[in-house]
């Protein structure tokens, strides 16, 4: 896993792999889980990749889900979130979009939370606990695990569309224009 550009406080190759395929798979308790909304504000959900799989292929109505992978020390991810943001309250009947979180999962309350709080993130965001080799081609078989990546999906119109790539405002509205026309 790596990023097209990481943080300037990425030291070594290490903290570029934060989802390594040994690293053992860690749950909250449902206690912990309401510390974390308490504190926050705001929940991020944990996913397994059959969880996330699922979501992907239950969301059934006519609107157009964006999932975007992203982490908190990529600075490409986190300049474009705004403008994932901005596109969800533009056309809130039509697109929906949920962050999917490549962070640790160990630093949910230290860097995932503080990170949506401070830049007041109101799209949903999910933690997928386990990201290695075989997630990453569960997502997209062509794709290499470098973010920013997002999955463009309208189960209802057979919209799968998965792009490795950083986005401007205007190429978002670029790609998500010929979906929109199709959804009633």
């Amino acid at each position: 896993m790596s990023c097209a550009e990481n943080a300037p406080d990425q030291q070594d190759a290490s903290m570029a792999l934060p989802h390594s395929k040994n690293m053992p798979e860690q749950e909250l308790s449902q206690a912990d889980k309401q510390k974390l909304l308490d504190a926050t504000g705001k929940s991020v959900e944990r996913l397994s990749l059959m969880t996330f799989q699922n979501l992907i292929n239950s969301n059934d109505q006519d609107k157009l889900y964006i999932y975007n992978f992203w982490a908190t020390w990529c600075k490409p991810c986190i300049k474009e979130m705004p403008y994932f943001e901005l596109l969800q309250n533009a056309y809130p009947e039509k697109v929906e979009v949920i962050f999917v979180s490549l962070d640790d999962p160990k630093k949910i309350q230290e860097q995932v939370l503080p990170f949506i709080r401070e830049k007041e993130i109101t799209a949903e965001v999910v933690l997928i606990e386990k990201f290695g080799d075989k997630e990453i081609r569960a997502i997209n078989e062509g794709w290499d695990g470098t973010i920013p990546a997002t999955l463009f999906v309208n189960n209802k119109k057979g919209v799968r569309d998965f792009r490795q790539q950083e986005f401007t405002f205007a190429e978002l509205k670029a790609v998500i224009s010929p979906y929109l026309m199709t959804i009633d």
